[in-house]
């Protein structure tokens, strides 16, 4: 018979004949053992002296009452038991009643004289008292669930559950045994990983194994059960609200009392353990996008195995990724970065002073670096990107880490399980090769990270947006490169991560390598869809004619500076010229978009600005007024291409000569021979034209 079916006939019985019965069930007349090898009988319990589960066993603490019964308890003036032996004790009576037809559990307690001076005294900082209160704990050892939670209510119930107090403290989850004793059990609240609750049960379980009560019994997980469902939530949200507060040096905005939340063992949807993965909104998705196109390079090497070169990603969903156990070892691990950085820095003679022990050890143990940090040049392109959006969405890096924020594309199966968990190294090379070892790669652009990425069911690509503390970087630029002395290099200590220059070897991309998992953490989950040429183009049109009042300027501008970069850069000149051309078949808004913006842009982006306007060649008595404004600009580079766009536009941009000719003797070279091109240019378009040439001598004159 299966367990819930022989579980219900005993419950279902309630008689003598039953228990008579239940002691010949192979069920539950097995012996469990606990990880020691000591054996018992079902009757003990975990937090029982032998004593006391001898006479147990011997019937002595059998109810004989039917399904519903009732157990008088008498209770001191600290909330359990008056104990003989101390005089003076004030007893209150309490009954705790389960009724077998609901299995409910009800409570009916005088009022104590006095509260517990020690047990109940509140611990918890942010607790005006601490929560307390009689619970049943089902007992410990290899027994089945199914018939424990039948005989919840039924004078079976005896042989799985104990009547207990408990009390959550500042870090503790405290309970006293029965009446007559003073012992008490506790579990480290700093070790619980999920509080879930199905009708009156707490389910608890522990990121590491606990060993409570008398017999010390290994324990993962704790079920105990309330009165009703509203108390066993009112017990659960108390512990998680406990345990939250013992989780420190987490990022603000994490909910670490949701994340305790989840399904009892069991539950089709049982959820990984102190991770939440919280989907976020349109801001964040645009910010994201904003971050991917800035990352976008129109390259391609082997590892996109003869895949298309995609034209954009365009971002569909993006998920913030809360794992407290990953963080918590990212956050030592930059930590033990920077400080060894600050340490081997500052010198031996501040290193001898330093007033950390540990930290001065560990830097001192390691081989000294040849050199300080310096950046690498080019800079890591996601740190360029200047847009306040995108840094409120990633948040701050650590510069004393060289931390940065890179990207990892992988299966979609891969994806979610490393969120889950953390980065593995002993997995490399599981999808793709590894060039440089064993190891974590991270790319600065998205458009190497794609090359790893695969479409899911739903059609969308999946890559992780992580944090990397990078440390020392250790340059490598050779083609083939010794990948066992690179390998020894980091893992040594000398370096923290690698730099595989591809750049300079190929002129590709350059990949980045860290050897210690626990320097990545993966901050964000991005799906998204490829774009190939056509889809690029039709999305184009259909932003660029969009109707003035019904256009979003923001995604317009983007979409048109993005593409203008794209037809700078592509490999392919026909890629480039049909994007050119798509560009200037409709302009207008896109450039009333761009001129609008130059003057309160940043340096960066007046450039960009100033380019995009150049590239539509239209010609508006907006845009050559604010283009010429641009003439004198403070950014050199900005003068420059100011004075390349508007020698596109023609007879239109004439009025701005007399500020072209006084560039002829800027300081900049780069200036002197762009002001000298533009008015070239015009000159020949002036050429032959009478009309021209006169507007030429009346902006000259």
């Amino acid at each position: 018979m299966a367990p819930e079916a022989e579980a219900a006939t005993l419950v279902a019985d309630g008689g003598r004949d039953c228990f008579n019965s239940a002691a010949r069930s192979p069920l539950l007349s097995e012996e469990s053992s606990d990880s020691s090898g000591e054996e018992r009988s079902l009757s003990d319990s975990d937090d029982e002296t032998p004593e006391v589960g001898e006479a147990r066993s011997r019937g002595a603490f059998t109810d004989s009452a039917g399904p519903s019964f009732s157990v008088g308890k008498s209770f001191g003036s600290d909330g359990f038991s008056a104990d003989p032996s101390r005089p003076g004790e004030t007893e209150t009576a309490a009954v705790t009643e389960f009724d077998g037809a609901t299995g409910t559990l009800e409570f009916e307690t005088g009022e104590r004289i006095e509260e517990q001076q020690a047990f109940d005294k509140p611990e918890h900082a942010a607790s005006e008292k601490a929560k307390v209160g009689w619970l049943l704990k089902r007992n410990g050892g290899r027994r089945p669930a199914s018939l424990a939670h039948c005989a919840l209510g039924t004078w079976l119930q005896s042989l799985f559950w104990q009547r207990r107090y408990f009390r959550i403290g500042k870090d503790e989850l405290m309970y006293r045994l029965r009446e007559g004793t003073n012992d008490r059990g506790a579990f480290g609240l700093e070790h619980v990983d999920q509080v879930a609750v199905m009708d009156s049960k707490i389910w608890i379980h522990f990121a590491h194994e606990q060993r409570t009560g008398v017999r010390r019994r290994r324990r993962e997980s704790l079920c105990l059960a309330a009165m009703s469902h509203a108390e066993a939530e009112s017990w659960a949200e108390a512990l998680r609200f406990a345990v939250a507060g013992l989780r420190t040096g987490l990022p603000t905005d994490w909910d670490v009392r949701e994340m305790l939340r989840g399904e009892a063992p069991g539950a089709s949807n049982e959820s990984v353990r102190l991770v939440a993965k919280k989907q976020l909104g349109e801001d964040a998705v645009v910010a994201m996008q904003k971050l991917m196109d800035h990352a976008f390079v129109c390259k391609r090497t082997q590892d996109r195995k003869g895949m298309a070169l995609p034209l954009r990603m365009e971002v569909v969903q993006v998920f913030g990724v809360q794992n407290i156990s990953a963080w918590t070892e990212y956050a030592k691990a930059r930590a033990a970065i920077s400080g060894r950085i600050a340490l081997s820095e500052a010198g031996s003679g501040e290193i001898a002073a330093a007033t950390n022990a540990s930290l001065r050890a560990e830097s001192l143990n390691r081989p000294p670096p040849g050199e300080a940090v310096t950046p690498l040049v080019p800079k890591v392109r996601t740190s360029t990107i200047q847009d306040k959006d995108v840094w409120d969405m990633l948040g701050e890096v650590q510069d004393a880490a060289n931390e940065h924020w890179l990207f990892h594309g992988s299966t979609p199966g891969a994806v979610q399980s490393i969120t889950d968990s953390e980065f593995r190294i002993n997995l490399a090379g599981s999808h793709r090769g590894t060039l440089y070892g064993k190891g974590v790669y991270l790319a600065e652009c998205c458009s190497k990270a794609d090359e790893y990425a695969e479409a899911g069911d739903d059609k969308l690509y999946g890559m992780l947006v992580c944090r990397a503390a990078l440390g020392r970087i250790l340059v490598e630029t050779a083609r083939r490169p010794a990948v066992a002395e690179l390998e020894a290099k980091c893992m040594s200590g000398e370096y923290d991560s690698l730099c595989g220059d591809r750049w300079v070897a190929a002129n590709t991309f350059r990949e980045f390598v860290i050897y210690d998992g626990r320097q990545v953490y993966p901050a964000f989950m991005v799906f998204y869809r490829r774009w190939n040429l056509q889809h690029l183009l039709a999305s184009l049109r259909l932003a660029l004619s969009s109707d003035v009042e019904e256009a979003d300027p923001d995604y317009v501008l983007r979409l048109a500076l993005y593409t203008a970069r794209i037809a700078e850069h592509h490999p392919n000149e026909m890629v480039s010229a049909s994007i050119r051309n798509t560009l200037r078949s409709h302009p207008e808004l896109a450039a009333h978009i761009a001129a609008s913006r130059l003057a309160e842009s940043s340096e960066t982006n007046r450039r960009r600005l100033v380019a995009l306007l150049g590239t539509l060649g239209y010609a508006s008595e907006e845009v050559t007024a604010n283009l010429s404004l641009m003439l004198k600009d403070a950014a050199p580079d900005v003068r420059a291409i100011a004075c390349a766009s508007l020698s596109v536009l023609g007879k239109a941009a004439f009025g701005a000569v007399p500020l072209m000719e006084e560039l002829l003797s800027d300081s900049s070279a780069e200036v002197r021979a762009a002001s000298a091109a533009a008015l070239g240019a015009f000159a020949a378009d002036a050429d032959g034209d009478a009309a021209a040439e006169g507007l030429l001598k009346a902006a000259r004159g």
